[in-house]
């Protein structure tokens, strides 16, 4: 239930979909643009993928942020718990031991 309140924050993908063909261009054309297949861009809309959002982000003149706030909200930085000889250890301190 949480999950739908927090999409409900998010623009419509028809927005978004209107909002780049404003600026006379369709996610085919930027997908091919920036060196992806033509319908690969079409997955930012419904999956998180960052370097995705930012280019159709620029092309519209938001921030990413304002488009998909729901994907950015709770993006606070949190280290993995692991075991490691017995011990509980964050993976950052486990990198710094093995150095």
């Amino acid at each position: 239930m949480l999950s739908t309140a927090r999409k409900c924050l998010d623009y419509p993908w028809r927005f978004i979909l209107a909002a780049v063909r404003k600026k006379k261009k369709s996610l085919a054309a930027l997908s091919r643009e920036n060196g992806f297949c033509a319908g690969t861009l079409s997955n930012a809309l419904t999956k998180p993928w960052p370097r995705g959002e930012a280019i159709i982000a620029s092309v519209i003149g938001l921030s990413p942020e304002e488009i998909w706030p729901s994907r950015y909200q709770s993006k606070t930085f949190r280290m993995r718990k692991r075991k490691c000889a017995g011990k509980d250890m964050s993976a950052a301190e486990e990198k710094i031991n093995h150095q």
